[in-house]
């Protein structure tokens, strides 16, 4: 009788677990879109990690990389995309440039202590750690690219010059030999590569699962911060400081046309505001410009309608954190709000 009754017990439970199995709700691939200029591409380079254990507040940080011989480690199930290149940079072509693999500097490629990388490393261990599920990571970013002409959305209209000797003219080309929004349509026509295809990108993409654009982080602003704006006051010039009242339309309609071209309305966003404007950046160029970009951004996101959170000043760029706390602090920013746009300033 003891035999038997472990005989039925054993077919119950494994009969029990197939019906659960069965019907447990499938998990679609969780999608992030990174996308933005120089400190999106990432300049923490691996040679500086060792330097997390030397601090106790960065020790845990140190840990989470799992570091082996010097080098950081993949997390668990997260792998990325990383396209750059496939436009003019001064006037000469430069072709299109994709690195993939697990999420690790240098992806599936030779990683070495010279190695670079940006936020979306730290951004992907710690949503790994919250989810605890599959992560794609799709980044795509240029050193030293605008929103006002580069990153232009096409709900922005024609481009019509804010300075120079005329003024009001439209401008279809910018200075490198690339159409007006040539990044934008970039941005769209990539991610829309990806998700034709995830399963090219990471091994555990299920086509009866699916996937889901789960949010965008946007991080850029130094060429708005230092291009062509007017001043606040033509007649007190640089001592006005400059109108960046256009940039923050150019980022509502920017976030709006993503959301629509992507098919997502509901797509949260997280924007990192270039910070340059606290004591240090005022120490070494006097002007009220990165504080004044800050803010108009702000204020453009409230008249547009939408809904913001924060500013929340996190911590001052450096190498360091451009590529490590940065990420840390773009992933908690996700946390915070689900929905809507979250702004974090690092100043």
């Amino acid at each position: 009788m003891k035999k038997k009754y472990i005989r039925i017990t054993i077919s119950t439970i494994t009969i029990a677990m197939s019906i659960s199995s069965a019907t447990a709700a499938p998990k679609p691939l969780k999608v992030y879109i990174l996308a933005g200029q120089s400190n999106m591409q990432g300049k923490a380079g691996v040679r500086t990690i060792e330097r997390l254990n030397m601090t106790e507040d960065s020790k845990q940080m140190y840990m989470d990389m799992n570091v082996k011989n010097g080098l950081p480690s993949a997390p668990k199930d997260v792998y990325g995309v990383y396209f750059g290149g496939d436009h003019m940079s001064r006037k000469k072509a430069s072709p299109l440039s994709v690195m993939k693999g697990p999420l690790k500097p240098g992806y599936e490629g030779e990683m070495t202590s010279k190695s670079t990388f940006g936020p979306e490393y730290t951004f992907g261990i710690y949503m790994q750690k919250h989810l605890n599920e599959p992560i794609l990571i799709v980044k795509i970013a240029w050193g030293g690219r605008n929103l006002i002409e580069q990153f232009r959305p096409p709900s922005a209209g024609k481009y019509l010059t804010l300075t120079g000797k005329v003024i009001g003219e439209e401008k279809v080309m910018d200075g490198h030999g690339n159409p007006i929004g040539h990044y934008y349509n970039t941005v769209i026509k990539r991610v829309n590569e990806v998700l034709a295809d995830p399963g090219k990108y990471h091994p555990a993409y299920k086509k009866a699962d699916g996937y889901e654009i789960a949010g965008f982080v946007w991080f850029q602003g130094f060429n708005d911060l230092v291009g062509p704006y007017p001043y606040k006051d033509p007649k007190q010039g640089k001592k006005s400081g400059k109108d960046y009242s256009e940039y923050s339309r150019l980022l509502g309609l920017f976030i709006k046309d993503i959301r629509k071209d992507l098919k997502t309305p509901k797509m949260p966003f997280v924007i990192g505001v270039m910070g340059i404007g606290g004591e240090l950046f005022h120490d070494i160029h006097p002007g009220p410009d990165g504080v004044s970009m800050a803010f108009s951004t702000i204020s453009g996101l409230s008249k547009g309608g939408m809904a913001w959170h924060g500013p929340v000043c996190v911590a001052r760029i450096t190498v360091l954190a451009g590529g490590m706390a940065i990420g840390k602090k773009m992933f908690m920013a996700f946390r915070a709000d689900s929905t809507g746009v979250m702004i974090i300033t690092f100043c």
